[in-house]
């Protein structure tokens, strides 16, 4: 029963699962908040896999390594990331 109650939440998890970017370079830590430990760095514009939120901390994947990220990091848009010309004068 407490196996199926796991997979039953694994496959709710995935399902709920989106996409984002990293806007900068920024810590991914175990828990929602800064009193958690770091786990792991993400640089700006890495590709992740959203799981969850709780009070503007996301649940995230990078790489295989899960963690949380401030929401103030991550956008849904990889626009920020995108090659800008700049003209040399």
């Amino acid at each position: 029963l407490a196996t199926a109650a796991v997979i039953a939440l694994a496959t709710a998890t995935a399902s709920l699962a989106s996409t984002g970017w990293s806007t900068g370079d920024v810590n991914m830590r175990q828990g929602p908040g800064t009193s958690y430990y770091t786990v792991g760095a993400i640089p700006r514009c890495a590709f992740l896999t959203v799981y969850a939120e709780d009070r503007g901390w996301y649940q995230v994947d990078w790489g295989g390594v899960v963690g949380w990220v401030s929401g103030i990091y991550l956008t849904r848009s990889d626009s920020h990331c995108q090659y800008q010309r700049t003209a040399f004068v």
